[in-house]
């Protein structure tokens, strides 16, 4: 049985199997995210947040980040040093950013439920702060992961050659589950946040009244749902991109 790819410096069908496996599995999740995406913005009826749109576009564009390099992986020869660091670089970025963007997409949910609770509006300046977050995250965490290479043999292809890195122990791989344990963490405080006061709405008869203020069961519900796959997918990201 031969591979897709052929010739004297290619791999083996053998090792070429989970590389596209791999490869299928990151196309497939960035084009139904981008499906989504658009299905969203083209229905008049359905309204979303800026915070919303960066979480879902974020997370449309984290599995591209790992095809950065994929006419090498079926290659026995590692690519370009700069072209090998470039990929590592935005691997390392890419979970620290797409796991604040979920969370300050779900702060965004929680300051809107409060002030709805609270009968208040929210101010402009947490919509921008929320906005330019995960932009700063993924920034600071390129450029750390880029000015933190000691060598260029510190960073290569990962023994299954699916992508560049420095190594699951290394300063990097560190840094960036540190930043992402820390979203995630805040991401469960808010979640409990946002119980607690739609308890507390329950409670006071808040939930699908009418009114500017009134909070939904529908909403709520969905959002308890779309915590939970996140949840499961951000574990799954975290295992098997660090």
């Amino acid at each position: 049985m031969s591979g897709i790819f052929s010739g004297d410096d290619v791999l083996g069908p053998a090792s070429q199997t989970p590389i596209v496996i791999f490869d299928s599995l990151a196309c497939v999740s960035s084009c139904s995210m981008g499906l989504f995406i658009l299905t969203t913005r083209m229905n008049p009826n359905i309204r979303r947040t800026r915070a919303w749109y960066i979480m879902s576009i974020t997370l449309t564009v984290f599995p591209l980040l790992y095809l950065t390099n994929a006419g090498y992986q079926f290659q026995s020869n590692d690519p370009p040093f700069g072209l090998c660091l470039f990929q590592a670089a935005l691997i390392y970025a890419g979970p620290p950013t797409a796991t604040l963007a979920v969370f300050c997409y779900m702060l965004d949910v929680a300051l809107s439920v409060h002030a709805a609770m609270s009968h208040k509006t929210r101010s402009k300046f947490s919509f921008r702060v929320l906005s330019w977050l995960p932009s700063a995250m993924f920034m600071l965490m390129y450029t750390f992961a880029v000015m933190a290479v000691t060598s260029t043999e510190s960073v290569t292809f990962d023994s299954e050659r699916m992508f560049c890195g420095a190594g699951a122990g290394s300063l990097h791989a560190r840094t960036s589950a540190s930043f992402t344990i820390l979203s995630l963490a805040g991401m469960l405080i808010t979640e409990v946040w946002i119980i607690v006061m739609l308890v507390k709405a329950w409670r006071n008869k808040q939930l699908n009244q009418p009114g500017e203020h009134a909070l939904q069961i529908s909403v709520t519900v969905r959002f308890g749902i779309f915590t939970v796959l996140v949840g499961v997918v951000g574990r799954c990201v975290q295992t098997v991109a660090l």
